[in-house]
């Protein structure tokens, strides 16, 4: 696949591509590898979807208030590189204060959705380096496709019924601090964005403080 295609004046990155088709497959095998019901799954999904519209609006916001003397200038090449980690940041923490809110709110149960979440990301990020790997120039290491395909067989085999308070958490802490760790060693991109070890390390952190705190509890009421 070459690095980009023209249409008309824009410049369409094939990384914007495997994205798409990332996000698009990962709703298909969601689909099938959720453990929830049928109901359960079409609204977690959508929450999810919604959830990731608002990431990504809040990215391109983001990327054009960083490079704002380049937007006026040349639009195209702040909007087609997904490589500014700092309006990453920005959409993860106004992402994150939305869905605060309409737990807050109880418009979303907070505990299934971050396991749907989870699910969504973790099938969606092994399916973007698996087409980055083989339909594209973009690097990427084996051993960080191999860590994703392990989690991703850990969360098939391990049933939220079976799991009970520790799933969620224990994914978050093997996921943040595996991956922060492989960052002194690898290239780690998350959906084509280079995000800083502590990052990673945030949401192992987060893992463990969620663990702490749900002790003892059902797998339903963790947070």
């Amino acid at each position: 696949m070459p690095e980009a295609f023209l249409l008309g004046p824009l410049v369409i990155k094939a990384t914007m591509i495997t994205t798409f088709l990332a996000f698009l497959l990962g709703s298909i095998f969601y689909w099938f590898l959720s453990p929830f019901k049928q109901e359960e799954k079409k609204a977690h999904l959508n929450r999810v979807v919604d959830g990731l519209i608002v990431f990504m609006i809040t990215t391109f916001l983001g990327k054009i208030l960083f490079n704002l003397a380049l937007f006026f200038t040349d639009p195209l090449a702040v909007l087609a590189y997904p490589s500014d980690s700092r309006a990453f940041y920005i959409a993860t923490v106004v992402t994150s204060f939305m869905i605060y809110r309409q737990v807050k709110r109880g418009k979303v149960d907070l505990a299934p959705f971050v396991d749907s979440l989870i699910r969504y990301l973790l099938i969606s990020q092994f399916i973007w380096l698996f087409i980055s790997l083989i339909a594209t120039n973009y690097y990427v290491s084996i051993f960080h496709l191999t860590f994703y395909a392990i989690l991703l067989i850990c969360i098939v085999l391990i049933q939220p019924e079976a799991a009970f308070y520790w799933f969620v958490p224990s994914i978050l802490i093997v996921y943040g601090f595996g991956l922060g760790l492989l960052t002194f060693v690898i290239s780690t991109p998350l959906f084509g964005f280079y995000v800083h070890a502590s990052y990673y390390f945030f949401i192992g952190i987060l893992g463990v403080l969620v663990l702490v705190q749900s002790s003892g509890k059902s797998r339903y009421r963790i947070f």
